[in-house]
């Protein structure tokens, strides 16, 4: 991964790329590769592309040590590597596709094929744990679990109407809803009384 986003790195800057090795698949010339002028664009989009890889690192480790199959975790993450990280690094420099708020439609995909629970960090979600010894966090957290349970089914769901493989803007839509609905079932739990009822309502 990282070799292809040098190679990219060299075609936005306009030098000369570097080799790439024959085995990686560069991204379809449906996407749109140029030099980048602007030094601020520029630079924007090699950070984009270095978050891409680094998330993509720590989803593939997710697939091979945390999955159920370390050898079906291992092979879809061989894969990934060759046929689609160079493409994905490609959306995110030229088509702006933001991996911050959401990872790609392939990795969410291997993801669902290896019966992992979608985390909520793929959405662009973060718990922060409070230090307070009270129940009301094994409340939040049963309700941050049904909701990654539910996002997991609906996305999974949408994969089927998709054809296989959900489109990258009807998953930042069903994201922005997921983000939408962990923030107000929290807000439910702190307004309410941090309580079995609010548990409840929210």
């Amino acid at each position: 991964m990282h070799e292809a986003r040098v190679h990219l790195v060299d075609v936005e800057t306009g030098v000369q790329p570097s080799a790439i090795q024959r085995s990686i698949n560069l991204p379809h010339s449906s996407i749109p590769q140029k030099k980048i002028e602007d030094a601020s664009e520029l630079r924007a989009a090699k950070e984009r592309a270095l978050k891409v890889e680094s998330i993509a690192k720590r989803v593939i480790h997710g697939w091979i040590f945390k999955s159920d199959s370390k050898h079906k975790g291992y092979h879809l993450a061989y894969q990934y590597a060759l046929n689609h990280a160079a493409t994905d690094m490609a959306r995110a420099m030229w088509a702006l596709e933001d991996w911050r708020s959401l990872v790609s439609p392939m990795a969410i995909r291997n993801t669902l094929e290896l019966g992992m629970k979608l985390p909520l960090w793929f959405v662009g979600a973060n718990v922060v744990d409070r230090h307070q010894d009270d129940e009301c966090a094994a409340y939040q957290e049963a309700i941050a679990q049904r909701l990654v349970r539910d996002f997991t089914n609906v996305v999974e769901a949408a994969q089927a109407m998709d054809s296989g493989r959900v489109s990258y803007e009807h998953l930042k839509s069903l994201a922005k809803a997921m983000r939408y609905l962990l923030a107000a079932a929290a807000w439910i739990m702190r307004m309410v009384g941090d309580d079995a009822r609010s548990h409840f309502d929210a």
